[in-house]
């Protein structure tokens, strides 16, 4: 799988994490115990997606220019969203860029 699909792996499954958050909190606030089992079951499935998709190929092999501009995209992400993975991700991707120029 190309690097570039897995980004959009990674995406969708971010997107599918914060519904199963928000379908969690809503059965919080209602007390529905179907939207907080459907919000943890979503949550864990988007997890298990970003594992999944998090296995990318070396990051020290790519075009360092566009490393570099995806690593800061990826980590103004992570922070916008409190997702720490995105955001050592973009660290990741930012240093390799800088490698060896």
């Amino acid at each position: 799988m190309s690097a570039h699909n897995n980004n959009i792996d990674l995406i969708y499954a971010h997107a599918e994490y914060v519904k199963g958050a928000v379908e969690e909190s809503i059965g919080n606030l209602t007390g529905s115990e179907s939207w907080k089992e459907s919000g943890i079951k979503d949550k864990d499935h988007a997890l298990a997606s970003m594992r999944s998709a998090s296995n990318e190929p070396n990051v020290e092999d790519r075009n360092k220019s566009v490393l570099g501009a995806e690593g800061k995209v990826e980590k103004a992400a992570g922070w916008m969203t409190g997702c720490q993975g995105m955001q050592h991700n973009g660290d990741r991707k930012i240093e390799a860029s800088n490698s060896n120029l």
